[in-house]
């Protein structure tokens, strides 16, 4: 029995609304199902970002040190599931083991880097036309973002994306 891969939204795994399932096939053994996911419909889409704009009004309160640290805790479970996730990659896209594995590691990398930034204030401080008075700049998070992502590089290249929008 394949592993069913359900919509993660507003903190719970939830049915799609799509009516049919889109069976993930390992390329070199098409008999070898990874799992089957949810064919989401726009009105599924619609709700995830409702929700996670909600979730936003919250989480940009957060200091952006506490924020690398979260960030920071996903970069190590990554390192530490490199094996497993790069085994899924090889059986899901027919990479070879090293550079699933390897994949995984530079995700690890890419999002270690990013939580670094949260600690790495900059901005810019120059003068208003007010007297004493100055206009400053302060990184913020994004909010809500959409990805398009290459399908063979399922890994790091969305936590490229994903890591700093946090």
């Amino acid at each position: 029995m394949s592993e069913r891969f359900l919509n993660y939204i507003g903190g719970e795994w939830v049915e799609g609304g799509g009516d049919r399932r889109i069976a993930s096939l390992n390329p070199a053994d098409t008999r070898d199902v990874l799992g089957v996911a949810e064919d989401s419909t726009a009105a599924d889409v619609d709700r995830a970002v409702a929700v996670a704009h909600e979730a936003f009004k919250s989480w940009r309160k957060v200091p952006a040190p506490v924020r690398g640290r979260i960030v920071a805790k996903a970069a190590r479970l990554f390192e530490e599931r490199a094996a497993e996730i790069g085994a899924v990659l090889t059986r899901e896209e027919g990479k070879v083991s090293g550079e699933g594995q390897g994949e995984v590691r530079k995700c690890a990398t890419i999002v270690e880097f990013v939580a670094g930034e949260a600690r790495r204030f900059s901005g810019e401080t120059i003068p208003s036309e007010m007297t004493d008075t100055f206009a400053y700049t302060v990184r913020c998070p994004l909010g809500v973002v959409g990805l398009i992502t290459p399908w063979n590089f399922p890994v790091a290249i969305p936590a490229w994306k994903i890591a700093p929008a946090l």
